[in-house]
């Protein structure tokens, strides 16, 4: 699975353009039918389709929306704190904004004992132990349980055996002492899903 930045997201809807379309999450609307309504936010518009991907649900039901309206709800999303899912290629067809609570893939990775290498993401945390006032924010706005709090030395401390580089926390911080860097090895997805389906049936 693939994980993506909101600096990554808006400044592809800058630059989209064809038509987008926005759709309530289906996880959190299943969620909700079965008596568990999300933890992290009340909005169930959230998955947004891009480009052709748009055409196709637009007719299907998603609601058509301008450049200014989705940036709108990526800030929403940003401040709930919900973690980006694009497509698992460079041409981005969709992306799903998740809660670690409704969330099916999102639910698996908090019970695998190291599940970050399950994910191409190019960032991890780090928190800078001088800044951090242990207000507990980022604890509550990581999805995947990556930040816990340090009873010892009163500061954030970050699993990097299950972060994700999502940049919830970092967005989050009132203090600015939590920052994303780079990875050592960037993970590049391919450019289509048609080079996706082919490097997976290269592995079977």
């Amino acid at each position: 699975h693939r994980v993506t930045t909101y600096d990554h997201v808006r400044e592809i809807v800058n630059n989209t353009e064809g038509r987008i379309g926005i759709s309530p999450c289906m996880c959190r609307e299943g969620a909700k039918r079965r008596g568990e309504p999300c933890k992290v936010t009340g909005r169930v518009e959230t998955c947004m389709c891009f480009g052709d991907w748009a055409d196709h649900f637009i007719k299907l039901g998603a609601r058509e929306i301008t450049r200014e309206e989705a940036l709108d709800i990526i800030r929403q999303n940003e401040e709930d704190g919900l973690v980006l899912q694009p497509t698992n290629y460079r041409k981005l067809d969709f992306i799903c904004s998740c809660c670690g609570c409704c969330c099916g893939v999102l639910k698996i990775h908090k019970v695998l004992p190291n599940p970050a290498v399950q994910w191409a993401h190019n960032f991890y945390a780090e928190v800078d132990a001088e800044l951090c006032t242990a207000c507990g924010i980022c604890v509550e706005k990581c999805q995947v349980n990556a930040v816990t709090m340090d009873e010892q030395s009163k500061c954030a401390a970050i699993n990097l055996d299950r972060c994700i580089g999502c940049g919830n926390c970092v967005a989050r911080c009132p203090s600015d002492a939590m920052r994303l860097l780079k990875v050592e090895v960037e993970a590049v997805p391919p450019d289509e899903k048609t080079d996706l389906y082919r490097i997976l049936a290269q592995k079977e």
